[in-house]
């Protein structure tokens, strides 16, 4: 038989798990410090175990580390792929620290709660931040929003641990519900962190060049198919992300295709595939970084194909732009001849 976990355990592990989505480090090193402040000493559970100087160290230096590694792209990219894991795994085992005096059942119910819960914060992160950064309009600065995440850390890490009040589950879930249900492009834009850390990898040996059909996913031959569009010769495509407005939504995932009526972007919801053709599009920019390839267009949308496959050069020339593009600071720029 399963033992319930009581509603006032549960007003701790909820905000509790904000706080280590937001933050796992900067959270853990916080617990660690309470125990030495005077009238903090009474920690949930066992929280109080994390109160020593090996994990002082490493908390520390981990939370510094993020500020420098989230500095730059490519860095950037497996760092908050790592801290995925890191979310998934460290926040179960701190949940299963406020459970302790509970049967085994409980803290595992605890720990998956409080661990996906603070992985799902961490893919909101990761999503948004690129989504953000392929969007249009201003784009808040990284340390500004890790500044700001921090700080809503430190408030989810006081209602959760400090002071918890009889309606912190309910303010917590009331910031994590609306976030998840509204967040269909940052969990898609997170989940392309793993065509992105594989085009990096492929990107050490060269590239595999464009994909064939034959390698192209089912659900990709068979609207190709439906639609009779010949699997013909010089029929290719590559796995990419399209961010943009109107139908197409902001950053969806699918594949580039380039057939004999030009460049298309096809993906898919649940309930049907979707092309949007980019035969007429008028690219304006073009940049290849340390992670990923980015085109952006005359519509504001922006193409990003991952790195390892295709090179800018051939991912250029199928928009028909074979002018002369000029370099400055890493970005080619399209100039129209005259």
């Amino acid at each position: 038989m399963i033992e319930a976990i009581p509603l006032s355990v549960w007003n701790v592990l909820i905000p509790l798990a904000l706080a280590l989505g937001l933050d796992f480090f900067l959270v853990v090193l916080a617990i660690g410090l309470l125990p030495m402040v005077p009238g903090m000493e009474d920690l949930p559970g066992h929280l109080e175990l994390l109160s020593t100087p090996p994990v002082f160290a490493a908390s520390a230096a981990l939370y510094l580390s993020g500020w420098g590694m989230e500095r730059h792209r490519f860095t950037l990219l497996f760092w908050q792929s790592a801290n995925m894991v890191v979310r998934a795994v460290g926040a179960s085992l701190l949940a299963t620290l406020v459970v302790a005096e509970m049967g085994m059942l409980a803290q595992a119910l605890a720990g998956l709660t409080v661990g996906a819960l603070a992985c799902g914060v961490q893919a909101l992160r990761m999503g948004w931040g690129t989504v953000l950064d392929h969007g249009e309009g201003p784009i808040p600065r990284r340390p500004v929003r890790a500044a700001a995440e921090d700080a809503l850390a430190a408030g989810a890490l006081w209602v959760a641990v400090l002071s918890p009040p009889p309606w912190g589950v309910v303010a917590a879930l009331g910031l994590l519900l609306p976030a998840f249900l509204t967040a269909g492009p940052a969990f898609r834009a997170a989940a392309f962190s793993i065509p992105l850390l594989r085009g990096v990898a492929l990107s050490t040996g060269g590239g595999t060049g464009w994909t064939s059909p034959d390698r192209f996913p089912r659900w990709l031959r068979g609207s190709l198919a439906r639609d009779n569009d010949p699997i013909s010769f010089g029929l290719r495509g590559c796995r990419a992300a399209l961010s943009g407005g109107g139908a197409i939504g902001r950053f969806r995932t699918g594949w580039l295709v380039i057939s004999g009526s030009g460049p298309t972007f096809s993906f898919r919801t649940l309930t049907r595939v979707w092309d949007a053709d980019l035969s007429d599009a008028s690219l304006l920019t073009s940049e290849r970084r340390s992670d990923l390839i980015l085109l952006r267009f005359a519509d504001g949308d922006r193409l990003v194909v991952p790195r390892g496959g295709p090179g800018l050069n051939a991912v250029r020339a199928e928009f028909g732009h074979r002018e002369p593009l000029t370099r400055e600071s890493g970005v080619y720029t399209f100039h129209p001849s005259t």
